[in-house]
């Protein structure tokens, strides 16, 4: 990141205009992003303010109730994705800022939406996380190569289903780890087990129809 860019993050300029969007109903700041230069966009995503980044802030107050009458609908979520839309900019991948804590913006969005979810298949944030791991640049969450927590294995250890679909489906890897983690759920979470193994037999089944050829389900 140049020294230019990280200046833009803390002018006075960025400063108020966050403060300023900071205010405004989700509707009223996606409409305002999408008239920012891409200039004004490059140091609203660099700011960290209150130890966050703006999108992550916006992701926040939505996804966990702070804002007042959000009603967690379709409608509501596909918002969230324009704001995020709204604010990609050529110099970087907005997907992969962090705050201070550490956080990509799909780190949150994975923590909320697990408890929101209700183990439905289209639950709330589904959207949301397909939006940006389809855009976040790939991490690879094979066994040994790096420390970050693979977050099939975190929707393994809550037997979350939902998520864990969800996630498989996006191209997360079953790595040792996760099938151990499944393997103990057999005795612990019966439920999730037989419902595990169920998905695992129908994309093995979707996988032999699409290809041709016969596959093995990871059982």
């Amino acid at each position: 990141m140049t020294s230019k860019l990280s200046a833009s993050a803390t002018s006075k300029e960025t400063i108020a205009l966050r403060a300023k969007l900071e205010l405004l109903p989700l509707v009223d700041l996606v409409a305002a992003l999408k008239k920012l230069d891409q200039a004004s966009k490059v140091g609203l995503n660099l700011n960290i303010s209150n130890n966050s980044l703006l999108t992550h802030q916006v992701l926040h107050r939505y996804l966990n109730g702070v804002a007042p009458k959000f009603n967690r609908e379709p409608e509501s979520e596909l918002l969230l994705i324009e704001m995020l839309s709204a604010m990609e900019v050529d110099e970087f991948n907005i997907y992969d800022l962090k705050d201070y804590a550490g956080r990509a913006a799909l780190d949150g969005v994975l923590s909320s939406a697990t408890t929101l979810n209700g183990y439905r298949d289209d639950f709330f944030g589904s959207q949301l996380i397909t939006h940006i791991v389809q855009r976040a640049t790939p991490v690879d969450y094979s066994d040994g190569k790096i420390t970050e927590l693979n977050p099939l294995l975190s929707a393994t250890w809550l037997a979350d289903i939902a998520m864990f679909k969800l996630l498989t489906n996006l191209g997360f890897p079953l790595t040792f780890r996760v099938e151990n983690e499944i393997g103990a759920k057999k005795d612990s979470q019966p439920e999730f087990y037989q419902n595990y193994r169920a998905f695992m037999l129908e994309r093995a089944h979707q996988s032999k129809v699409t290809s041709g050829k016969p596959s093995r389900p990871a059982l």
